[in-house]
């Protein structure tokens, strides 16, 4: 299965709002995918993630290396000014 993706282009929305702080690293969580429009007034939701967590990387403990990382389903990010 395949599901097309892309980075986010602004370096620093990915720094500021993307990036998930681990135990010992960080996760860059800024590939994302959009999901399916629900209704006319509502735009649709995108799901921001890593694709492959670094390698020694843990979160609360656990190791996640080599895992997709799901980080959030919201809006496009830093679309509210």
């Amino acid at each position: 299965m395949s599901i097309p993706c892309s980075p986010e282009r602004s370096r620093a929305l990915v720094e500021a709002e993307l990036t998930k702080t681990a135990d010992n690293g960080e996760i860059v969580c800024e590939m994302h995918t959009k999901m399916r429009q629900i209704g006319k007034n509502h735009k649709p939701d995108r799901i921001y993630f890593s694709p492959r967590v670094p390698d020694g990387i843990r979160l609360d403990g656990k190791k996640l290396e080599g895992a997709i990382y799901i980080y959030k389903i919201t809006e496009h990010s830093g679309g509210k000014k």
